[in-house]
């Protein structure tokens, strides 16, 4: 019979008394341990159990693969709540993290480490088995993004860049 420390249950009480704080209507898919900038964050992945839409997404198209994770903080009556932080793996054919994007959306602000913001996310310990994910994540430089009249990322003037660096764990839910 497998047996946890009592230092790793108690390591463990703080994220999953927060998945708790959500509303029925949220099932916890995975969790983002996150750093940004200095500040820990513990993020939820989630499925809409009534409105259909899951948090962790996976499209497959030509030969290619692209995972997307979105996750939030538990928010006011259960529901999701910024801050969110979403990580975007592929495409891919056989090499997890040939691309990699992460997105970090705190109040009116989003950073981004894509090839719209010119900067990179290293992704690296990537597993995914069709059923469940993990990675790990370093973006040095996220910049600060909006859009311009034509719909063009364009930095965000006097915004500084934030850094982020974290791990996901988690399922994917079987798709329709």
């Amino acid at each position: 019979m497998p047996r946890l420390s009592l230092s790793a249950l108690l390591a463990a009480l703080p994220g999953l008394a927060a998945a708790q704080d959500f509303a029925p209507r949220w099932e916890v898919l995975g969790t983002f341990e996150a750093t940004v900038e200095g500040t820990d964050h513990t993020l939820y992945a989630l499925a809409d159990n009534e409105g259909g839409s899951d948090f962790v997404g996976v499209t497959e198209a030509g030969g290619f693969t692209v995972i997307t994770v979105t996750a939030a903080a538990p928010g006011a009556g259960g529901q999701p709540a910024p801050p969110y932080l979403s990580a975007t793996i592929g495409p891919f054919r056989d090499a997890p993290g040939d691309g990699a994007g992460i997105e970090w959306r705190e109040g009116e602000t989003a950073w981004f480490a894509t090839s719209d913001s010119g900067t990179r996310a290293d992704m690296s310990d990537v597993d995914y088995d069709g059923e469940r994910l993990s990675f790990t994540f370093d973006a040095p430089e996220l910049v600060a993004l909006e859009t311009d009249e034509d719909w063009n990322f364009i930095p965000v003037e006097g915004v500084a860049p934030v850094s982020a660096s974290g791990t996901f764990e988690g399922r994917v839910p079987a798709s329709d």
